[in-house]
């Protein structure tokens, strides 16, 4: 990984750990408070997305349960137009 790289990812966790902390510690007293606890909720999952895409061992420990994204620029194999559907054997 390159050092900017690097250091985009590092600073993306600072981020998350302080919009996480914010999220923690902040009391929902009055409108400007729920705003900067829902405001820190959606910093958190957007780091979270950022560096499952950026950061692959942040994808493999923390995301590896989900589905990678699909190949679109490749046909599957069962795409291939010569290939013709067989019915299934109805007898019984």
């Amino acid at each position: 990984m390159s050092s900017m790289k690097r250091m985009v990812v590092t600073a993306i966790k600072y981020l998350a750990g302080l919009s996480a902390v914010v999220f923690w510690l902040c009391p929902l007293r009055t409108g400007t408070q729920v705003v900067v606890f829902v405001t820190s909720i959606a910093v958190v999952l957007i780091c979270h997305s950022v560096l499952t895409r950026m950061d692959e061992t942040y994808a493999a420990k923390y995301a590896g349960y989900w589905p990678k994204l699909l190949d679109w620029s490749t046909p599957a194999k069962s795409d291939d137009a010569r290939e013709k559907p067989t019915a299934p054997d109805t007898k019984t």
